[in-house]
């Protein structure tokens, strides 16, 4: 008797599949076991993650509002369906995108096998119980789909750190002490800041204080950056790893200082601050610093290729 191979090319898709989310789930912990250590020796890493992480991490039930922070277009969508704003096989298709892989027995239970879309979508808005069913299930599957990922990071963090606490912080106090606040605390920095050669209350730091406030946050991350080699502050002074120091101006900036770029040393988190005339003229040059300025610039050779470079010294 001959025996036929069942699956082919489905069966090697779906075993290809489980091996990679074995791979990704495999990464997951290996990054919660980096945090983990990160955290012991007070290390900051500056990861930009949404609440559909934190919560979770911290104990702390998700809803539709978290789901909406990073996919708004399908939250939005599959409300639509709910307020009959959507019709026809547009139905279908956006319930198809939501239910993934459970689409098809989900939305053809009780339908011919031969149904089409618009069959399918006429059926299901026949039942606006079921298709509100559909709905929200399709939300809570979207909500809970990194579920086996969130699983694989706990698990790493669990092996570094007492994971059992992290039910004692809110999500975003979780997140600061894992990655620090993603916006830079003005008022904490100058708490945490030395003065070197130079006077609190000398004009130019006045400007350079005011020019931070007038920064974005994502600016202030990139001076912090430039200044410290770090994107991210820890949200206590007492946990600053060292004090930032503003210093005296570079020597060669005395005659004309608006024209002289701040000199950061980020081993030390110092900064040589040019004694400029305005809060505009720091602001300008502060983010051209942090904006358009390399580690390491001093093995580097700019050369005459930016006209922006033309003027400043």
């Amino acid at each position: 008797r001959q025996r036929r191979g069942r699956g082919g090319a489905g069966a090697e898709d779906a075993a290809s599949r489980r091996g990679g989310a074995r791979d990704a789930r495999t990464l997951f912990r290996h990054l919660g076991r980096l945090l983990g250590v990160a955290c012991r020796h007070r290390q900051l890493v500056a990861l930009s993650l949404p609440e559909l992480v934190w919560k979770p991490l911290a104990g702390v039930p998700l809803d539709v509002g978290d789901l909406q922070a990073v996919d708004l277009h399908m939250v939005r969508s599959l409300r639509s369906i709910e307020s009959a704003d959507v019709a026809g096989a547009d139905v279908v298709d956006l319930l198809q995108q939501a239910l993934g892989r459970h689409a098809p027995l989900l939305l053809r239970a009780g339908a011919d096998a031969d149904a089409d879309a618009e069959e399918l979508a006429e059926r299901l808005c026949a039942t606006p119980e079921r298709l509100r069913d559909l709905v929200e299930l399709a939300l809570q599957m979207q909500l809970t789909q990194s579920a086996e990922a969130l699983q694989a990071l706990h698990a790493g963090l669990s092996a570094t750190v007492p994971t059992e606490l992290f039910h004692m912080f809110t999500p975003v106090e979780l997140e600061a002490l894992l990655c620090g606040d993603p916006d830079v605390d003005v008022a904490l920095l100058k708490r945490a800041t030395e003065y070197v050669g130079v006077s609190p209350s000398d004009e130019h730091v006045g400007h350079f204080w005011k020019a931070l406030e007038l920064m974005t946050a994502e600016e202030r991350s990139a001076f912090v950056n430039f200044s410290s080699g770090r994107a991210r502050l820890p949200s206590s002074a007492a946990d600053f790893p060292m004090t930032f120091k503003i210093q005296g101006p570079p020597p060669q900036s005395s005659d004309n200082p608006d024209a002289y770029l701040p000199v950061a040393s980020t081993c030390f988190w110092s900064l040589s601050l040019p004694r400029y005339s305005s809060v505009e003229v720091t602001l300008s040059r502060l983010k051209q610093s942090c904006l358009e300025t390399l580690m390491d610039a001093d093995f580097l050779v700019r050369g005459d290729t930016s006209a922006a470079w033309a003027n400043i010294r």
